[in-house]
C-alpha cells in the first residue's frame, strides 16, 4: 500500500499560525498549492507515488479554506497577494533558496503571483487544469453562479456544498484511492473549521482574475502543463494559452472530472510529473 507519510509544522504569519505539512526529505523542493477548497494535505494522494525521487514536497492550509490554518481573512478580505506573502514566509521558515512550484486549479493563480515576484528562484512550475484568466471562461456557467452568490451574499450556501460534497463524493473517492481512515475522518473535521466567508471571497476572485501580464515574463522557466480532456472549456483554454506563451512547456493530457487529478490519481501520471520536476 502507497505511503501517506507527512510531517507537519505551524508558522507564525501575523500573529496567526499557518499549518504547514511536508512529504519526503529530498534536495529538490516542490512548493505544492492546492485547488479549492481543499487542505496541503489532499497531496499526499500525489505524493503517495514517491519511490524514488529526490524530493521534498511542502504544502499549506489556506486561511479560511479547509484546514488548521487560523483565517487571516477572518476580518479582512481575502487577497492573493496576502497568499503570495505566506507562501515567502513558508519558503523562508523552510529555508528553501531554491524552489518549483506545482499549481492545481486555484493554486496556478497563486503559483503564477508568487513565481513572479521570486522567478530568480524558479526552477520548474507546474501548472494543472489553472485559471488565469477570466475572459477564457466568460460563457461557462460556474461564474455567472459564483457572482450570483457573491452578489446575494450565499457564504454558508457555498459551505454547506463543500461539506456536502465532501460526504457524498469526494469521502468515497479518497477512500477508494487508500486515503487511511483516521486521516479521511480528521479530514471532514477540517471541513467543519472552513470560513463561509472567506470561500465565497476566494472563489469569487479567483474568477475575476486576468494575469496574463504576469505568465509572460515567466515564459523561460521550464513549465509542464496539464489539463482533463473532459474538463470546462475554461480550464483547457487556460491551459491552452500557457502551452502558446511558454517557450519551455511539456504537456500532459488526463481524462476525467476536474477533480480528479488529485481525487483519483494515476501513477502513471503522478510518476511523470515526479519525473519532470526531478530531473
Amino acid at each position: 500500500m502507497e505511503s501517506w507519510e507527512f510531517k507537519t509544522k505551524k508558522i507564525h504569519y501575523k500573529k496567526r499560525i499557518i499549518q504547514t505539512y511536508s512529504f519526503g526529505s529530498g534536495k529538490k523542493k516542490v512548493l505544492a498549492l492546492p485547488a479549492f477548497p481543499h487542505s496541503g494535505l489532499i497531496y499526499g494522494n500525489f505524493f503517495k507515488y514517491n519511490t524514488y525521487h529526490d524530493i521534498e514536497l511542502i504544502t499549506l492550509d489556506l486561511p479560511g479554506w479547509v484546514g488548521d490554518s487560523e483565517n487571516i481573512f477572518e476580518n479582512n478580505e481575502f487577497s492573493f497577494d496576502e497568499c503570495v506573502e505566506i507562501c515567502l514566509r513558508i519558503l523562508r521558515n523552510y529555508n528553501v533558496k531554491k524552489v518549483s512550484i506545482i499549481g492545481f486549479s486555484f493554486g496556478t493563480a497563486i503559483e503564477t503571483l508568487l513565481a513572479y515576484k521570486i522567478r530568480n528562484r524558479i526552477e520548474k512550475l507546474v501548472y494543472v487544469s489553472p485559471f488565469l484568466d477570466r475572459h477564457l471562461g466568460m460563457d461557462d456557467y460556474n461564474l455567472a453562479v459564483i457572482q450570483r452568490a457573491y452578489n446575494w451574499k450565499m457564504s454558508k450556501t457555498l459551505k454547506f456544498y463543500v461539506r456536502t460534497r465532501f460526504d457524498f463524493i469526494y469521502s468515497k473517492v479518497l477512500k477508494q484511492s487508500g486515503m487511511p481512515k483516521e486521516l479521511l475522518l480528521e479530514y471532514r473535521k477540517l471541513i467543519l473549521k472552513s470560513e463561509p466567508k472567506t470561500l465565497l471571497e476566494s472563489i469569487h476572485q479567483l474568477f475575476s482574475v486576468d494575469l496574463r501580464r504576469y505568465l509572460k515574463l515567466l515564459t523561460d522557466i521550464p513549465v509542464l502543463v496539464i489539463n482533463s480532456k473532459e474538463e470546462n472549456k475554461m480550464f483547457r483554454r487556460n491551459a491552452a494559452m500557457i502551452r502558446r506563451l511558454s517557450k519551455n512547456d511539456k504537456s500532459l493530457y488526463i481524462h476525467g472530472r476536474h477533480e480528479d487529478f488529485l481525487l483519483k490519481p494515476y501513477r502513471t501520471v503522478c510518476t511523470k510529473v515526479l519525473d519532470f520536476l526531478d530531473r
